[in-house]
C-alpha cells in the first residue's frame, strides 16, 4: 500500500525533528498510529507513537563519492 511504513524504516515528522526508526505499525501498533524510536541529543533512547499522516520517509544521508 502506498504510504505504508515498514518496521525498520527511517522516518521523520513532516514538521522536522530527528530521524526515527519505525518499531511498530499495522496490527503491532495502536490503530492509525506508527510507533517510532530514536536517540535524543543526550544519546538517551526515546519512543513515541505518531499519526501516519504526520510522518514522511527520511531522506538518505548524503555520502561523499569516491575521490579520484
Amino acid at each position: 500500500m502506498r504510504g505504508a511504513f515498514q518496521i525498520g524504516e527511517v522516518v521523520r515528522l513532516k514538521s522536522g525533528g530527528p530521524d526515527m526508526t519505525v518499531v511498530a505499525c499495522g496490527a503491532r501498533a495502536e490503530p492509525g498510529l506508527i510507533e517510532c524510536a530514536w536517540f535524543d541529543l543526550s544519546n538517551t533512547h526515546a519512543a513515541a507513537m505518531f499519526p501516519r499522516l504526520a510522518l514522511e520517509r527520511a531522506k538518505p544521508p548524503v555520502r561523499p563519492g569516491p575521490s579520484g
